[in-house]
């Protein structure tokens, strides 16, 4: 993911890629602190389900559960993350793009993460290249509508 961050008190910002394993839990959490005291985030710890989100105009409510089930099933065979990494991948993602996208394109953003991450069975291989096949122009069209 390319993560943008302004510098405080001027116009500048700094672009840098980041994966989520190199990015440590507790700088995760310490974002989420930082986001929770400056009332950006409202939620009882990073490691709730749901947080609501707020700017001057808007409150959004940000969901960050999957079917654990589903993926209990899928991870069989093969080699994967754990669930928990998924969701922390999720909220990492959130608290990244916080400084620099709405309120209401994130929540519309981690929306659309969710349904791609179900839809292809949790980056199963062979499901990612059925939804690409099948759904290439809409997933693009979405980014390109919701993520501009």
């Amino acid at each position: 993911m390319l993560v943008e961050k302004k510098i405080k008190n001027t116009n500048i910002s700094v672009v840098q890629q980041k994966d989520y394993y190199s990015i440590p839990l507790d700088e995760l959490n310490e974002m989420f602190a930082d986001y929770q005291q400056r009332d950006i985030i409202q939620a009882a710890s990073f490691e709730d389900d749901v947080w609501y989100l707020y700017n001057e105009k808007i409150k959004r409510r940000v969901i960050f559960q999957l079917d654990e089930i589903k993926f209990n099933r899928t991870k069989k065979n093969r080699s994967v993350f754990s669930f928990e990494d998924i969701i922390h991948a999720l909220k990492g993602y959130v608290l990244y793009k916080l400084d620099v996208h709405p309120v209401e394109s994130l929540s519309e953003q981690v929306s659309f993460l969710k349904k791609v991450i179900e839809e292809t069975d949790f980056f199963h291989i062979h499901s990612k290249k059925v939804l690409v096949a099948v759904n290439a122009n809409l997933i693009i069209d979405h980014l390109v509508v919701h993520c501009s």
